[in-house]
């Protein structure tokens, strides 16, 4: 409820910005990627997923979003597609087929 609350609240020309970010390649998600969602983050594919142990500030949740992130409830992850477009929804996690690199190390 609240991030539709936060979504509600955004001006058109935020949301405008929030859609464009989520066409960004990925050096630059990788570079707005806020320093508190780094450790967690990991590059599965053409994707960026940040997968939290326990729920995030709504600080932190936000800077995800603005950068152009979006919550995955089924699987439990931020996900950027960092400008690869949308794919159909796997049956399988996708990580079983590319593996998962902590950004850190790519």
């Amino acid at each position: 409820m609240l991030h539709e609350q936060l979504h509600e609240r955004r001006t058109p020309e935020e949301k405008a910005a929030i859609r464009a970010n989520q066409s960004n390649p990925m050096p630059i998600v990788l570079a707005d990627l806020p320093d508190e969602a780094r450790p967690f983050a990991r590059i599965v594919g053409r994707w960026v997923w940040v997968e939290f142990t326990q729920k995030p500030d709504a600080e932190v949740r936000e800077c995800l979003t603005d950068v152009g992130f979006r919550w995955n409830s089924k699987r439990k992850v931020w996900q950027h597609s960092c400008g690869s477009g949308k794919s159909r929804r796997s049956p399988t996690d996708p990580r079983f087929k590319y593996g998962e690199v902590p950004v850190d190390e790519a």
